[in-house]
């Protein structure tokens, strides 16, 4: 009855941390992705005034020349605002 009772147990236990495992797992993957996603909008944000400001030109056609799809336009625009503040 005891080895049943400890079997419960041990693997109650290791389903408990086979689960807490894959949780961690995926909460850092999304925390890479994030980070990953943050880095990108800060390069493009950089590259975005860096043309700006080089050559004298506006927002929009500093995406323009950077290819910066047209959906994404309008985002980087108000980051770029919100940063320069």
């Amino acid at each position: 009855m005891w080895v049943a009772l400890e079997n419960k147990v041990k693997q109650a236990r290791d389903e408990g941390l086979k689960e807490g495992r894959e949780k961690g797992y995926k909460d850092g993957l999304a925390r890479v992705a994030l980070a990953e996603k943050r880095a990108r909008e800060k390069a493009t944000v950089d590259s975005i005034q860096n043309l700006m400001d080089s050559l004298g030109i506006d927002v929009q056609k500093a995406m323009n020349a950077l290819k910066v799809p047209v959906h994404e336009q309008e985002h980087y625009a108000e980051l770029i605002l919100s940063s320069s503040l």
